[in-house]
Formats: C-alpha cells, structure tokens, sequence
C-alpha cells in the first residue's frame, strides 16, 4: 500500500493487465496523459496492418511530477519489463 490510493489503484489495475499476457509498452505522465492518452489506440497505430500489436498500459497518475515519474518508472520495469516506456508531458 502506498500513501497515493489513485497509486494503488493503478498498480492493482496493471498487475491484473500483466496477468494475461506480457506487457510491452507502459505510458507515465499526469492526469492529462491518463485521460488523454488511449492505450488500445496507440497499440493499434504502432502495430500497424499485419504486425502483432503491442499491449499497452496507461499508468499515468493525476499530479504525477517528472521527479515521481522517473523513481516510479525503474520500478515498473523492472517489475514488468516492457520492450517500450512512454513519457507523456503536458
């Protein structure tokens, strides 16, 4: 449990994600990012017509500084070790 339930929940929601199969790319940035940024989306364009699309996760965070974003972001790595690591700004 961390101080940040938004945190928490988030985490909670990409290890279920991470349960299905591997996750090859995660995004980090604020609430602008979380909301603004569609995973499924990204997936489809980066994949392309015939290529096998990458599944990604959005683990933006509302008020998620650059400083929090870069201690939090070697954690999800290492933790799920994805191919790509998005970093959305506003």
């Amino acid at each position: 449990s961390s101080p940040s339930r938004e945190l928490d929940y988030r985490l909670a929601a990409l290890t279920r994600f991470a349960r299905e199969a591997p996750v090859d790319c995660l995004i980090l940035g604020n609430s602008l990012v979380a909301f603004g940024l569609d995973p499924q989306a990204l997936a489809e364009g980066y994949g392309g017509p015939g290529g096998g699309r990458p599944r990604c996760f959005n683990a933006a965070l509302g008020g998620l500084a650059a400083s929090d974003a870069a201690a939090l972001a070697p954690v999800l790595v290492a933790d799920h070790q994805p191919r790509l690591l998005i970093y959305g700004m506003t």
